[in-house]
C-alpha cells in the first residue's frame, strides 16, 4: 500500500487530538499508579499510546460512521465493477469489463485495476476532497500485459482522474484514464462490496 494524499487539513486535527487523549491516558495511569503498584511499574508512555492510537485508528476507528464524517476520508475499500470504454490513436473504441480492488486505510491506499488483458497497480494516490460534494480520486499507475501475446504488449504507465458518485447506499466512480501508449477513455465503476481478505 501506498501512503496518499489529501486536499484538506484533517489529518493534522486528528493527530492532535490523538495526541492529546494519548498525554491525557498516560496522566490517568499514571495518576492511578499511585494506588496500585502494578500500574506504577508497567504505565506506558504517552509516545506508546499515542503509537497505538494511531494504528487503531488508521487501521479500524477511522472507517465508523460519526468518525469518518469528521475525518472527511470517504470509505472506498472494497470491490468496484464497470466498464472502460477505450479510444486508441486511429480513433477506434473498444469497451471492456474491468474490476478495481481498493484496500485503504486512513493513510494509506493500494489500487489494482483489472482488466481482461492486463493489470494495473497505482503507484501515486491523491485523493481531493475538500469539497463533499465532488470527491475525486486521481492516481498514476503502472500496466503489466497479462495476455503474453507479443504483438498486444500492454505494459505502460498512465493516469486515472475518478468522481465519487454517492446516492444512498450506492456509490460509483466515473471518470477518465491516458496512457503512455497514447490511448485514453472513459471509466465507469459501480462498487459492489467489501473484499475478504
Amino acid at each position: 500500500m501506498k501512503f496518499y494524499a489529501i486536499d484538506t487539513d484533517g489529518r493534522t486535527i486528528i493527530y492532535f487530538i490523538l495526541a492529546f487523549v494519548a498525554v491525557g491516558c498516560a496522566f490517568a495511569i499514571s495518576y492511578l499508579g499511585q494506588f496500585h503498584e502494578y500500574l506504577k511499574a508497567t504505565a506506558p508512555s504517552a509516545l506508546m499510546i499515542y503509537i497505538c492510537l494511531i494504528a487503531i485508528f488508521d487501521k479500524y476507528i477511522w472507517k465508523w460512521n460519526l468518525v469518518n464524517v469528521l475525518v472527511g476520508i470517504p470509505v472506498l475499500e472494497g470491490n468496484w465493477e464497470g466498464v472502460l470504454t477505450r479510444t486508441d490513436v486511429n480513433n477506434e473504441t473498444t469497451s471492456r469489463q474491468v474490476k478495481l480492488v481498493v484496500t485503504q486505510t486512513w493513510r494509506k491506499m493500494a489500487l489494482v485495476f483489472n482488466g481482461e488483458r492486463s493489470v494495473s497497480d497505482a503507484q501515486v494516490i491523491s485523493l481531493f476532497n475538500s469539497n463533499e460534494n465532488s470527491v475525486r480520486i486521481k492516481w498514476i499507475y503502472v500496466s503489466r500485459d497479462l495476455s503474453g501475446i507479443e504483438h498486444k504488449n500492454l505494459y505502460g504507465e498512465g493516469t486515472t482522474d475518478l468522481l465519487l458518485s454517492v446516492n444512498g447506499n450506492s456509490k460509483q466512480l466515473i471518470g477518465v484514464y491516458y496512457s503512455t501508449k497514447l490511448k485514453k477513455g472513459r471509466i465507469e465503476l459501480k462498487y459492489k462490496g467489501e473484499t475478504h481478505e
